[in-house]
């Protein structure tokens, strides 16, 4: 990608950390963290976005519960959003790897719309699995509202409310 993600690796306690590089490997966008599962030891996962460091993995670890995403989200940014059902992982998420796939392929089952679904895997994932949040401490990296950012997209917002929209539908 286009950062350096030095201080968010050092910041990791697991012993199998997979980057998927969207500028090294197919663009996927959000998505490629899902297609990573594939790679992973482990069958629990963890997964951020490269523009946040969560220093209490211990914390989310202990809100872990099998079948569950557990996302760190603070309550004020779920309100805000509308989030209650789901999940924007960025700040950090643990689940079970084979949670994201099943709901992954429902969705492409009924909806087959390329970036859009790359940019907003998360969505889907989240709204169709049980989702609980957390609300712990994270470190904002500066690149996090850069102009090259999904944030900043023409017709982020628009996005979004389709793709919540459209997965809430297949629930």
């Amino acid at each position: 990608g286009d950062v350096d993600l030095s201080g968010i690796i050092a910041s990791l306690p697991y012993d199998d950390v997979i980057v998927w590089d969207n500028s090294q490997r197919t663009n996927l966008r959000t998505s490629g963290r899902y297609a990573a599962f594939a790679e992973a030891r482990h069958d629990v996962i963890y997964v951020q976005d490269d523009d946040h460091i969560l220093h209490d993995h211990g914390g989310l670890l202990r809100a872990y519960e099998p079948g569950v995403i557990t996302a760190n989200m603070s309550r004020g940014w779920i309100q805000a959003h509308g989030y209650q059902d789901c999940a924007m992982v960025g700040k950090g998420a643990i689940m079970d790897k084979t949670l994201p796939a099943p709901a992954i392929d429902r969705y492409l089952a009924r909806f087959r719309d390329g970036i859009v679904f790359r940019l907003w895997a998360d969505v889907v994932v989240t709204i169709l699995n049980p989702v609980r949040h957390v609300d712990l401490e994270t470190e904002e990296l500066p690149w996090g509202y850069a102009g090259n950012r999904m944030n900043r997209r023409p017709g982020f917002r628009r996005e979004k409310r389709m793709m919540l929209a459209r997965a809430r539908q297949l629930r």
